[in-house]
């Protein structure tokens, strides 16, 4: 009787293709695969998966804890013969990095809310409590690098009245990129400005000055470290609360009557730093806010000073009438003398002074100069009239817009004219009325509240009328002025001295404009007189008045071509 011999051959050790030895991982699950005796199986000597290799070829995936693993893989054949180890080292590393940010700049912060600060300096700084630290992913408002591990912080420059946003990752040497820490800073170097000044007091007394500041930020501004001086430290006011987003702040002097109806938020007595002098010198006075921030102290606004016949004076406001000074725009630097104007002393008032009388200023209201179009009746560059800043005012200047300047008017606009005889607006070079159905362009009498509310704040004590003011007149060097969705009411102030293309409440000589869904009512003279020229009218209205000279639309020479309009209730 014969018997079969046994096979009690090892098979060969396992082969290992993937992961190479000593490779490193950022996951915990890795898969170990490669070949081995078809139909033996693998296992190894970490946990009790096993696989089998069919056809040779296997792959097992196994779950590893941080750090270097040494692993033993084994192959045993159908017959129980177990090979030789194959060893394996792998490293895990899954974990990622941490990073921590901080700006030393928003310690100087001036909101409570957020990081807005008064310089264009911006300091970062960040950490990683990570030992094994490859580099650090910067993202500077969008301009992405990378830095060395040992490099933690940096400074920047932003631009001026923008949000600056810088953001940090760690990345390891595995690979591991940790959360991406940011941070965001509001940058306004000129926050709060210096609005208007009553150097020379009020109609009640000489002593009662008093200065407004204006928050040109969107946030609630502290002004504890903020202070208001003269060049010769007289009046020296260290300023104290707070100012509300595009808001005023009012300092009074000595006593809360000096603006009697207005309550102040801060009262001081305007006097030197030591203690010595007092108030406003008539004589001009070179007015600096500034602010103390990290143990320095930055300049943040200053008001112009101007030649007089004796030496600086103040640029403007005026001791007859007791005028203040106005900031023209809040965005121009007060530096600028050409950006400080007179109250009108007409037209635009707030506020009462001791003896209960109008203050010719403005005290937390928007100033009467800022209403205005342009200072000096004229613009010299192209300009927008926003919704924001509605309604503006034409005074007895008037307006001039210059040849090769455009004036645009964005929708929902209100400018108002002041007087019947001296003011007009005068194009010679292109205005764009940009009106919609919802938020009309409107030109309209000063008097007129039903538009732009009561600007003059007499409520019903005075009315509107036909012929409150003159006319807007297109002259012949305008190109390309257009007028879409706009209301033209109250004007028409003229007679038959004038020339043709000047007896309406809208005046075009030899030019060709574009009106359409325009509406004039209720004008002394004509609504709408053409003369020489080519205009196109579409979809428009003329109710003016049943004055005997005052026609809807008065043409004289050229060739216009007028559809689809209504005129009603003319003469």
């Amino acid at each position: 009787r014969r018997s079969g011999r046994s096979d009690t051959t090892a098979p060969d050790a396992p082969v290992i293709n993937s992961p190479a030895s000593n490779a490193t991982f950022t996951t915990t699950s890795v898969t170990f695969s490669g070949t081995a005796e078809e139909d033996s199986t693998v296992s190894n000597d970490f946990s009790n998966a096993t696989v089998v290799a069919t056809g040779g070829i296997w792959s097992l995936g196994l779950t590893l804890p941080q750090g270097t693993t040494a692993i033993n893989f084994y192959a045993t054949d159908v017959a129980g013969n177990i090979s030789e180890a194959t060893p394996i080292t792998v490293f895990v590393d899954s974990v990622s990095p941490d990073i921590t940010l901080t700006s030393s700049t928003c310690a100087n912060t001036l909101s409570s809310t957020t990081c807005l600060v008064a310089t264009t300096t911006l300091a970062f700084s960040w950490s990683t409590s990570a030992s094994d630290t490859a580099y650090f992913n910067l993202d500077k408002n969008g301009t992405v690098s990378t830095s060395s591990p040992q490099a933690l912080s940096t400074t920047v420059t932003a631009n001026d009245e923008s949000t600056y946003t810088f953001k940090v990752s760690a990345v390891d040497i595995a690979g591991n990129i940790s959360a991406t820490a940011a941070k965001t800073i509001e940058v306004f170097t000129r926050p709060v400005v210096i609005n208007e000044i009553a150097w020379a007091g009020t109609n009640a007394s000489s002593f009662d000055e008093w200065v407004e500041l204006y928050n040109r930020t969107g946030k609630d501004l502290s002004l504890s470290n903020f202070t208001l001086y003269a060049g010769d430290l007289t009046p020296y006011i260290p300023l104290s609360g707070a100012i509300g987003a595009k808001s005023y702040f009012l300092i009074e002097r000595t006593d809360d009557t000096t603006v009697n109806d207005i309550p102040a938020d801060l009262v001081s007595p305007f006097s030197g730093g030591e203690g010595g002098g007092s108030g406003l010198n008539n004589n001009g006075e070179n007015l600096i806010l500034a602010v103390a921030s990290g143990g320095a102290t930055t300049t943040v606004d200053t008001v112009a000073v101007c030649s007089g016949f004796s030496g600086t004076t103040w640029c403007k406001g005026s001791e007859s009438g007791f005028k203040t000074m106005e900031r023209y725009d809040p965005e121009v630097a007060g530096s600028v003398a050409s950006n400080w104007e007179s109250h009108m002393g007409e037209f635009i008032f707030n506020g009462k002074d001791a003896n209960n009388g109008n203050l010719n200023g403005t005290p937390r209201a928007r100033n009467s100069a800022n209403y205005l179009i342009g200072l000096g009746g004229s613009i010299s560059s192209d300009k927008t009239l926003t919704l924001a800043n509605s309604p503006y005012l034409v005074n007895r200047l008037g307006l001039i817009v210059p040849q090769g300047v455009t004036l645009t008017i964005d929708p929902g606009v209100v400018i108002k004219i002041v007087s019947a005889q001296e003011p007009w607006i005068h194009i010679l070079g292109t205005i764009k009325a940009n009106g919609t159905p919802a938020q009309p362009v409107v030109f309209t009498s000063f008097y007129d509240d039903e538009y732009g509310g009561d600007t003059n704040a007499d409520g019903s004590a005075t009315t509107p009328a036909a012929g409150n003011w003159r006319r807007l007149f297109i002259d012949t060097t305008s190109v390309g002025s257009t007028f879409t969705h706009t209301l033209v009411r109250y004007g028409g102030n003229t007679d038959y001295t004038d020339s043709a293309a000047k007896r309406g409440a809208i005046g075009v000589d030899s030019a060709t404009v574009s009106f359409d869904r325009l509406i004039v009512e209720r004008s002394n003279f004509h609504g709408l007189s053409l003369a020489n020229s080519n205009s196109a009218i579409t979809n428009s209205r003329f109710s003016t008045s049943t004055n005997p000279v005052a026609a809807g639309l008065y043409i004289s020479g050229g060739s216009p071509t007028i559809s689809n309009s209504i005129f009603s209730g003319n003469y």
